[in-house]
């Protein structure tokens, strides 16, 4: 989208594929791409298609507030006009014929939003409802129980007396076979109007070693961590050695992930352990990230939110 015509190509057919069915916005699509591999790029671009066509606006829903930002701050870059919904606010400001909508699965389902959503000013200029991070649907739905919701109070043509068909676009780095078919029921996009499309992930830079720390004294007890030493010392050991060395080191939850980065600024501060958590502002994790990319961090604590949105 930023660069000459004559230089820009998809990354793959898979891509070329969800980007051609998007701009038609005829089918539903469930796509599958590893993180880089251009998932956000298959939305923007049948939105700016529109866009420029004054042919309605899109839905952009987002689980996580940090991607929401990043979002917005990719759809200034490109020139898409892009809204972010508040329910206390006019919608005066929001142009039925053009940009993308930001919303989370919690605003979606509100009734503020679906009476908008539902308005005359808007019904019939709605063109596509795009859903990232797919998957949380199912896998997050013990806590948020509104993303299973989202199929219901998608935009139909029986729903809302829509005289065109609202395409749901669901966009995943993760959705194996025993996940897939739970994550369509919840966007209610099962039928001959789907297609699945796919690009499994090779990487063929990453090396997994799995090692079992089984004695006694491996376990957590009055703030002292086994395993976490020998995971830092690993790091440390590489470094000396000249080998190019970063670790992750992921937590089930904001406060172990917080006391792992204590626990190893006061015994390894050389390393220059920090965390990463959802808590923090956009500004803080872009920083962490780049930190943590050039090296100046090597071993992060994180929770989960480190991998949504992250390349």
């Amino acid at each position: 989208l930023a660069c000459p015509p004559s230089q820009a190509s998809f990354k793959s057919t898979e891509q070329a594929l969800a980007a051609t069915l998007a701009i038609e916005g005829k089918k539903d699509i469930l796509l599958t791409m590893p993180v880089g591999a251009g998932k956000t790029l298959v939305a923007l671009l049948a939105a700016l298609v529109d866009s420029r066509a004054k042919a309605g606006f899109t839905i952009l829903m987002v689980p996580l507030r940090a991607l929401e930002t990043q979002l917005l701050q990719l759809c200034e870059n490109l020139n898409i006009k892009a809204y972010q919904w508040h329910s206390y606010k006019s919608t005066s400001f929001i142009d039925p014929f053009q940009g993308v909508l930001v919303v989370s699965p919690e605003q979606f389902t509100n009734r503020d939003f679906q009476s908008f959503l539902q308005g005359p000013a808007f019904a019939e200029k709605v063109k596509r409802l795009i859903v990232d991070e797919a998957h949380l649907c199912e896998s997050w739905k013990s806590f948020r129980d509104c993303m299973t919701q989202i199929g219901r109070f998608r935009p139909t043509s029986t729903a809302t007396n829509l005289r065109h068909h609202v395409q749901l676009i669901a966009l995943t780095g993760t959705c194996p076979t025993f996940l897939r078919d739970r994550v369509v029921n919840h966007l209610n996009i099962a039928g001959p109007n789907l297609v699945v499309i796919n690009k499994p992930t090779r990487n063929t830079t990453t090396k997994f070693v799995a090692e079992l720390y089984d004695s006694p004294t491996s376990f957590e007890s009055d703030g002292v961590f086994p395993w976490l030493d020998c995971v830092c010392k690993q790091v440390q050991t590489n470094i000396a050695s000249n080998v190019p060395n970063r670790a992750l080191v992921y937590a089930t939850n904001r406060a172990d992930a917080k006391a792992y980065s204590d626990w190893a600024s006061k015994h390894y501060p050389a390393l220059n352990p920090h965390y990463f958590i959802g808590d923090l502002d956009s500004q803080a994790k872009s920083i962490l990230y780049e930190n943590w990319k050039s090296r100046h961090v090597n071993i992060l604590f994180c929770t989960s939110a480190f991998g949504l949105g992250v390349d």
